[in-house]
């Protein structure tokens, strides 16, 4: 079984990431659907918080701070 793992991610405009995944399928995540969900989602209305992601190359997903993070399978299911 194959884990899903982001592998190469940059920033586009707004909320929109490119991100391309391990299996090679890749595509634009808008997070503004992340944000209407509320929660911790919220701090992506911080422009400046919401671009300085990073890849966390052992589990393969995108993180921002210690406390916010998104699994790469949510990522993979909100491509577009």
């Amino acid at each position: 079984m194959m884990y899903i793992e982001v592998v190469e991610a940059k920033f586009i405009k707004d909320k929109e990431i490119f991100i391309v995944f391990n299996d090679g399928n890749s595509g634009v995540v808008d997070f503004n659907i992340f944000i209407k969900k509320g929660g911790v989602f919220k701090g992506f209305s911080d422009q400046k918080l919401f671009e300085h992601f990073k890849i966390d190359t052992d589990f393969g997903t995108l993180v921002w701070s210690d406390t916010l993070d998104i699994a790469p399978e949510t990522l993979y299911r909100n491509i577009a």
